[in-house]
């Protein structure tokens, strides 16, 4: 018997893309796309409802989920600049994220890919 994987609530999470049988491999398997698990539906096999900004209608099983620790966030667009004190300091648009959530960061924390 294999062990399931429990995802606590409240955990951030990436959904898998629905991948069909001849889809290329160098695809990515995960969105970019981060939810919160809003509610554990307890069965044999466990299903997880996750949210964004609005609850989705589709439940997910553990396999179709990958727990995240969000240390990284990928940059859409260098909206200003600006020296704070001694140091450069970026305005960013954040990718998948609306522009509310727009923030300062130091130029030290960009790693460019």
């Amino acid at each position: 018997m294999i062990k399931q994987k429990h995802i606590p609530k409240n955990s951030i999470v990436r959904k898998q893309y629905p991948i069909k049988s001849f889809d290329k491999g160098y695809y990515p398997n995960w969105t970019d796309k981060t939810y919160n698990v809003q509610n554990i539906i307890q069965r044999k096999r466990p299903m997880y409802k996750i949210k964004n900004n609005y609850l989705l209608k589709q439940s997910f099983y553990p396999e179709e989920l990958q727990v995240i620790k969000p240390t990284m966030y990928r940059i859409e667009k260098i909206l200003r600049r600006r020296l704070f004190g001694n140091r450069m300091q970026y305005f960013v648009k954040w990718l998948n994220y609306p522009s509310s959530e727009n923030s300062w960061i130091d130029a030290n924390d960009v790693i460019s890919l």
